[in-house]
């Protein structure tokens, strides 16, 4: 029962830390990395998957789902909005 209860708070905090990670890298890196892209891409790619395995989980009955869905949906929107970087931008 023990090793159960800890794989799933060890599931939680995985869920957790994945989109603050990604969150954190946006906010801190966003004007010194200037987004490409391909980071545009891959970042996207990886919110949206984890998006369609969080809807594949199928918890209607849960308020979290649901606002978990709309965290991750907002997450993706503020990934493709940042601007893309050119190389004839001047720099700061």
């Amino acid at each position: 029962m023990g090793e159960y209860i800890n794989f799933l708070m060890f599931n939680y905090i995985i869920d957790i830390l994945e989109p603050l990670i990604i969150s954190l890298f946006l906010v801190f890196t966003r004007k010194k990395l200037r987004m490409n892209g391909l980071i545009k891409f891959v970042l996207s790619a990886m919110v949206l998957s984890k998006l369609v395995f969080k809807i594949s989980k199928f918890e209607i009955y849960s308020l979290f789902f649901y606002f978990g869905i709309l965290l991750y949906i907002l997450l993706f929107y503020f990934i493709l909005k940042i601007p893309n970087f050119s190389e004839g931008e001047n720099e700061l």
